[in-house]
Parts: structure tokens; C-alpha cells; sequence
């Protein structure tokens, strides 16, 4: 396979394995990089967390889920997570911190957060 993938790219086998691991690399980041075109276009127009932005990650994450359903879990939640722990860190910093309290539940939040979207995304 990964000289299939090598030879259609005109590239070594050394070129891709300083690149990648492995093909199971190759399609994580690739995933990935889908998951983040999907996101940022949909997303990022908003710079707090809403009820608007929370419903357009909803639907890049079900578009995303579409073509990719077994293949796009792992990076689906961590890319949830990691999004939703910027977003409130952000949020936090403009709301919160003043007042002197900790972040320390970011992460909690982020995680329930991210497992919501993304369960009712398979559903």
C-alpha cells in the first residue's frame, strides 16, 4: 500500500516515513486536516462560545462524521476537546479572571462539552 501511495505522490519511501509513521499516521493527519477546514470555516467566526457557534460546530462535525464515520473518532473527540478548551480558556480570560478564580474545571467542561456534540453527531 505505502508504495502505492509513493509512487502516485512521485516521492521515496523515505520521504514518507520522515513525514509519517505509518499509513494509519498518514490517515490521521489527513482526518485531521478535513476536521480543521471543516471547523474553520464554520466555526471560528465567533470569538465566545454561543448558542450560534455551538450549533455550527454541531454541523461540521455531523458533515465531517458523514464520509468518515469509523475512521474520524479518535481525532473527532480530540479535536473536540482541544477546541472547546481553547474556546472557554478564552472566555474565561474575558469573563472570569478578574475576579481571581481558577480554571481549574476548563478541561471537565471541555470534555462534557466535546463527548455532547460529538455523541449526538453519531446519533
Amino acid at each position: 500500500m505505502i508504495f502505492h501511495i509513493t509512487t502516485e505522490a512521485m516521492i521515496n519511501r523515505a520521504t514518507f516515513y520522515y513525514h509519517f509513521e505509518d499509513i494509519y499516521d498518514l490517515l490521521e493527519k489527513v482526518l485531521l486536516e478535513v476536521l480543521l477546514i471543516n471547523l474553520n470555516g464554520k466555526l471560528y467566526e465567533n470569538s465566545m462560545l454561543n448558542k450560534d457557534s455551538i450549533i455550527k460546530l454541531f454541523i461540521a462535525v455531523t458533515e465531517f462524521q458523514g464520509p468518515y464515520p469509523t475512521a474520524a473518532i479518535a481525532v473527532t473527540k480530540i479535536q473536540l476537546h482541544v477546541l472547546f478548551v481553547n474556546r472557554l480558556r478564552k472566555s474565561y480570560d474575558m469573563l472570569v479572571r478578574e475576579k481571581g478564580e481558577e480554571e481549574e474545571g476548563l478541561p471537565i467542561i471541555a470534555a462534557v462539552l466535546s463527548w455532547g456534540i460529538y455523541g449526538a453527531s453519531i446519533e
